[in-house]
Order: C-alpha cells, then structure tokens, then sequence
C-alpha cells in the first residue's frame, strides 16, 4: 500500500500515542517494579565485574602454568588461584608504590583481559569440555547430594547482594579496600592497625569494590568457595567414584558456619582454596614424582599465609609434612625443603616487607612496639587466656566438632558432623591398600593431624587461636580424608545394604538439617524482602545490626566537620573517615592510661579534630558483668566520669550514646 503523506502523519500519530499511553500506564502502575530494577541492575554490574576478575586469573594462570600435572578440573581451578594470587600482588606494588582508585584498577584489569585474552579463551573452552563429559546418570543420594549443594550455593548466592553485616568484615575486610581507595594509595593506617596483616584477600575485594561496589567482594568470596567445592570434587574423583567424592565435597558443607560465609565478604574461603592448591600440589609430588610440584605445593602456601597470618598454619603443617613424608620415602631432605621454601616466600615475603617498611616490624602489628602498637595495645590484642583445659590438647577435633557453635566463645564456628565422622573411615581397608591408593590419605592424614596439633598448642599460647575459622586453610585436607573414608566405609558395607541405607541416609539428613538452618537464617535476615525492593537499604541494616545501624545512618547525616570518635565500638566501615572505630577495643584504654587527666584526654581528641564520642553503652555493661581483665573495672569506671562532664546528644535505645565533646 502507498503511503502518503497524510497516512504517514496517522502512523507518527498513532505510534504516539500508544507509546505515550503505555509510558504513562507504566510510571503511574508500576513505579515499585521501576524502583526494584535498581538493585537487579546494581547486581548485574556485580556479576560482570566478578566474572571479569575471575576471567583474567584464570587467563594469567592458564598461561603460566603451561604444564598441567593435575586433574582437568582440579587445573582449571589451580590456574584461577594463581592468577588470583598474582592480580592481588600487582595491586599491592601498584597501590602502594604509586596510587590505587577506581580508574586505575578499570584500566589494568581491562589491560590484563586484552593481553591475556587468548588464555581466557583457552580456558574457557577446556573447562566447557570438562562439563560436557559429566555423565547422565544420577543415583538418587547423588541427586540428593547435588540439590544440597546447589540450594546452599544459590541462597548465599543470592544473600551476596544484601549489604555486608557480619562483625569482621565491617571492622577490617571490608573497610580496609574503602580505605585505600579513599586515601588514594596503599598505606599504614594507624587508626587501623589491621593493615598490618597479609591482605591478598582484600587486594581483590578493593578490585571489585572499585567498579562495582560492596557486594562485588561479597560475590567474589562466593565465587572462591564454588571452586573449592569443584577442586575438591576434581581432585577426589580421581581417586574414587563420583559418589565418595561427592561426600567429601558436601562434608565440607555440612557446618552451618562454612555455608554462611559463603556470602560474609571475609578471607577465608580464599584461604581455604589456596590450601586446597597446596595439598594436591604435594600428593603430586610424591604420588607421581613431579618435581616442580613441590615448589607450586609451597606457593600455594605462602599464598594461604597471604590471606592472613593465621592461615600461616597451612604452611607450617605442610613443611612438617613434607619432612615426615621424605623421611618415610628415604629422600634427600635439603633441596626438596628448599623448593618448598623457595615456592612459599614468593607471595608471602612481599606482605611482611611491606611491614617493615610502614612500621620496622614484618609481622606488625605483633609481639613488639611498632608502628601505632605500643606494650598497652599489644598487652589487650595479644592477652587472651587459654581456652579450656589440657584436654584440648588430645580431644581438639571432637570438642571443636560437638562444642563449636557458630558465634559462641570458643571455637566460634559450627563445623558440621561429617568430617569427623568418616575421616576415620580412611583407615577401615588401609592394609588392602596398593601404595599408590595409600598416599593421598597418608599425605592428607599427616597434614591434619599436624594442622590439628599446632592448632591444640597453640591455643596454650594465646585463647585467640582456639577459634575454627582460622584453620579453614586445612578443611580441604579434611574433606579429602573424608571422601575417602565414605569410600572404604562403603566398600566394607557392600554385602550389608541396610547399615549403608543408614550411613546414606543419616549423611542426607545432617544436610537437611544444614539446608533448613541455612534457610532459616536467611529468611529471617529478610534478604529477600531487600532483594525484592519491598525494603530499602537502611531499613535491611537497621533489622540485622539495630541501634549500630541508626546510629551510623545519623553519624552519615551530621555537618561534614564532625569527626566521631567511637568507643567499645570496632565497627567503621560505614562511616570512616569521619569516625575512628575503636578496632581492638583500646581507644578509652590508651586515653586513659597516657592522661589520667580528663581534662586533658578531651583536650587532645579536640586537638585531634574529634567533636564527639560514640559510645557502646551496652559493650559496657556487658563488660561489667562478665569482667574482663583488659577492660577492668576502675577504667570503666573512669569513662562514666568523663562522660558525665559531656552533653548527651543522642541516646539510641540506650544502646549507644552520642556526646559532644564541646569546646574548651
């Protein structure tokens, strides 16, 4: 049909209007859907930037480590570390010798994605054919066992994109990226002295809070626990059918604490993946004498203790292994030490030259005065009694297994039943065993028992080391012992259906139980409510931290030259720089102790350019019911009279305080 220019004018007119009238239904109708597409959006830009990350270690470490010694998946995985591993490096010289913000990480690691972009490809297509091999047919456990681990993953997927809540990342991992970032370059924070410690962790968090915000990090710790679960399945399946495996890989997940901090946005997934590099690094080594094995096994070492200083364990428990192993295979014991050494200075070495130069202490902020650590703060951060009694010393695992509760004193973490319950199934068929079926379990046995036996004496030293979470860069070495226990278990238990109908069925059942304390927990956070737009951000926080997250919210709001010191609250991330958190617990402590005067501790906050304290009346309390020899009472007391001097400007349920500090 011919058009004219009159029936041209009809169609503009047309279209206009049922465009104009579809426009207006949909701003007046569904403006709540609008205001909800913000956050999917702000998630999307999330799982880009991790997937960018990810990509590009992956494509440096397909390049580097041309020789592929381990399984398929389990390389795939290994390669991803590495890079990990060499993005955190490079961000620490970059940011520390030069500068570090959102548009020099943009440029880098769009740079990197170009250069090693054939690498990216390769590995990309490799792991793809990895997936296509994956067999058909489930058993019904295999199915039961899958869904578990799919659920777990998806919820922590999903509670990735609510606002970070959990007490360290709020304090230091978190915090410490947004700091840098704020003051343009990697320094010593002396209002922060966590910045002492290994940062591989938040090196990549500050990448990815850099282009795309928070929940980027938490996204990305995610992504460091899925590829544990598939190295971990990658290395045991080649040992085992893909049942056991299976098991080994859920009795790691089988704790509810493991599965929560899937999304918490700390550092020890990494730790845990790294350690997982490590250990199949060192079965290499002896299991088919690769030689170059035993330098990856101790990079992957120092990588762990790069995470944080207590994840040094991994390299202490696998240096002794080594030595038991080479002296129970009559090998040269020097050079083969030296290679391990040699591999785990690479990635460690760097993080305590760092130190020495911020504060003349590598290892800062420990053992002696340096930098903003002088002998009263080291006396509250390194005093903590032993925990228990010398029983620890022989029953560690079962009490860390049946007493470890996720967010009670102690061992602070609950585990979850299933290592302890079949890593003794290792041993059930170990004189049937030909050698080379034996050591994988000896080399994962030694290395727990080991990693068990410093965490025991340890905690002789210092309480602090009792908790669970710092070993995570051993749990690896755990499941795999437990992956083959379920094995043999299963093998002895052939000709006797109803026991293994019974093993089965109780594994299936610790999982449900894990599943629904998961989705409990997840529920009553409110996460989907966020998610769904039905509640805004504040609102999130103000459910799952309180009085903290009101306070913080009206800090934000104040004239911008207002500078908040806080007291008996760690806590910062929401407000640095304006606040100075109370990171160790030792604001009032220093004050009190340098200046006995009143008079002359608020002269020198005023001097500092402080005009108000806030103050967490109920840690006080807590304090003072269940006295603590850090915080005794006489200072305590001495804060109530300082305080009674100050105005009170705003009293959060009697939670927090707010005082202003006042002029001369």
């Amino acid at each position: 049909m011919k058009q004219t220019p009159n029936s041209r004018l009809t169609l503009i007119l047309g279209l206009t209007w049922f465009f104009l009238i579809i426009i207006g239904y949909s701003i007046t109708h569904y403006g709540d859907l609008f205001a909800s597409i913000i956050p999917l959006l702000s998630a999307v830009k999330s799982m880009l930037v991790v997937i960018a990350i990810t990509a590009l270690a992956a494509g440096i470490g397909y390049r580097l480590l041309i020789k592929k010694v381990l399984p398929g998946g389990l390389m795939r995985v290994v390669e991803v570390m590495l890079g990990f591993g060499i993005i955190a490096l490079f961000t620490l010289l970059v940011g520390a010798i030069f500068a570090i913000n959102a548009t020099i990480i943009f440029i880098y690691v769009l740079a990197g994605i170009i250069i090693f972009s054939k690498n990216i490809y390769l590995w990309i297509k490799a792991t793809i054919q990895l997936i296509n091999r994956w067999p058909d047919a489930l058993s019904k456990f295999e199915i039961a066992v899958g869904l578990f681990l799919i659920s777990i993953f998806t919820i922590q997927f999903l509670q990735s994109f609510a606002p970070a809540i959990k007490y360290d990342a709020l304090i230091y991992h978190l915090t410490l990226p947004h700091a840098y970032l704020q003051s343009g370059q990697i320094v010593d924070l002396k209002w922060l002295v966590m910045s002492g410690m290994p940062q591989t962790t938040e090196m990549l968090y500050m990448n990815a809070m850099a282009l795309a915000g928070d929940n980027a990090a938490l996204l990305l710790n995610w992504v460091f626990g899925v590829l544990t679960a598939f190295g971990l399945f990658s290395f045991l399946h080649r040992y085992i059918p893909r049942k056991s495996a299976l098991v080994g890989v859920v009795s790691l997940f089988s704790g509810f604490t493991v599965v929560s901090s899937l999304s918490w946005g700390y550092v020890d997934w990494l730790g845990c993946l790294f350690g997982l590099g490590m250990f199949a690094f060192l079965d290499s080594y002896f299991s088919i004498n690769e030689d170059r094995s035993l330098f990856l096994s101790g990079l992957f070492a120092g990588l762990a203790f790069s995470t944080k200083y207590p994840a040094g364990v991994l390299f202490l428990a696998g240096f002794i292994t080594l030595v038991i192993l080479l002296l129970i295979a009559k090998r040269n014991l020097l050079p083969e030490m030296l290679k391990f050494n040699a591999g785990a200075a690479i990635f460690a070495l760097p993080w305590l030259i760092k130190n020495f130069v911020f504060t003349g202490n590598p290892v800062y902020p420990f053992f002696f005065a340096s930098g903003a650590m002088d002998a009263t703060r080291i006396g509250v951060y390194q005093g903590a009694p032993r925990y228990g009694d010398l029983f620890d010393l022989f029953l560690l695992p079962i009490r860390a297994t049946i007493q470890g509760i996720d967010g009670t004193n102690g061992y602070s973490v609950s585990l979850g039943p299933l290592f302890l319950a079949l890593a003794i199934g290792s041993l059930l068929t170990w004189s049937k065993l030909s050698p080379e079926d034996k050591q994988p379990i000896k080399t994962s046995g030694i290395l727990s028992m080991v990693g068990i036996a410093i965490w025991a004496v340890g905690n002789q030293f210092s309480g602090f080391l009792i908790q669970t979470r710092f070993y995570f860069s051993l749990f690896s070495a755990f499941a795999i012992l437990a992956g083959f226990g379920y094995f043999y278990l299963s093998t002895i238990l052939q000709n006797h259906k109803n026991w293994h109908w019974a093993v089965n069925s109780l594994i299936i059942l610790t999982l449900f139980f894990n599943f629904m304390q998961i989705g409990k927990d997840f529920v009553k956070k409110g996460t989907l409510v966020y998610l769904s737009g039905l509640q805004d951000r504040q609102a999130y926080l103000e459910m799952n931290l309180g009085w903290y997250a009101r306070a913080i919210f009206e800090i934000n709001t104040m004239d911008q030259d207002k500078r908040i010191v806080m007291l008996y609250e760690p806590r910062g991330l929401g407000c640095i720089p304006r606040c100075d958190p109370d990171e160790i617990l030792d604001n009032w402590k220093v004050a009190y102790h340098n200046n006995p005067s009143t008079n002359i501790t608020l002269a020198n906050w005023r001097k500092s350019g402080f005009t108000h304290i806030l103050v967490y009346s109920e840690g006080i309390r807590f304090l003072r019911e269940y006295e603590d020899p850090h915080h005794p009472v006489v200072e305590l007391d001495a804060l109530d009279l300082l305080l009674q001097k100050l105005k009170l400007e705003k009293d959060y349920g009697d939670v927090y305080k707010l005082y202003q500090i006042g002029p001369d």
